[in-house]
């Protein structure tokens, strides 16, 4: 869509990440059924917010592209939140939420809109193929907070997907940063020419 070319570096510590998450999750498909299928429904609605920001890039602000991505998903969330009301699936009613509720979702609120605009800034600055595989950062963040709060503690699998996505996030880090370090010591730039009064 963006008619930029993914780097070999990307699509290695892509294809790095990838097996990390899925020797954390060993996902058992054929337990779960079609709800396995939801986590590429998922990615795929992250994907295109990616791209989205690399084409927006430098047409707003990081605030002005904040609230209008707010703006465009406020009437999908209400009318999916609508809609599951009336299925008639108990766990789907809507109801008043206690305090703590409305707390834990001002703190998600709080923390997405970080993310998204972190997100948003790397776009501006790289490509989405480089961009894209840093994520992955969110499983180990979500390993953690499991084991600080709900007490699940990794055992030695989630420690080795762990190390194949933290390996794949460095890896393509350091040939980001080889990669620029000829212009950080000025060689290769040209000179720019002061005109003559």
């Amino acid at each position: 869509f963006l008619k930029e070319a993914a780097p070999r570096q990307a699509w290695l510590a892509t294809a790095l990440a990838f097996a990390g998450v899925l020797v954390v999750l060993r996902p058992d498909v054929g337990t779960l059924g079609l709800v396995a299928l939801l986590p590429l429904f998922a990615a795929f609605g992250m994907a295109c917010l990616m791209l989205f920001n690399r084409k927006a890039s430098g047409v707003a602000s990081v605030m002005a592209m904040q609230f209008l991505i707010s703006a465009f998903a406020t009437p999908f969330l209400i009318g999916a939140a609508i809609a599951g009301h009336y299925s008639g699936i108990p766990a789907l009613a809507l109801s008043v939420p206690r305090a703590s509720v409305i707390l834990r979702c001002a703190l998600v609120g709080v923390s997405a809109s970080g993310a998204h605009a972190l997100i948003y800034m790397a776009t501006t600055r790289a490509s989405a193929a480089v961009v894209a595989p840093m994520v992955y950062i969110q499983l180990l963040v979500a390993v953690t907070l499991g084991a600080l709060f709900f007490g699940n503690r990794p055992d030695a699998a989630t420690f080795a997907g762990a190390a194949l996505v933290i390996s794949g996030g460095l890896y393509l880090w350091n040939s980001q940063r080889v990669a620029l370090s000829p212009l950080r010591a000025g060689e290769g730039v040209t000179p720019r020419v002061q005109p003559e009064p």
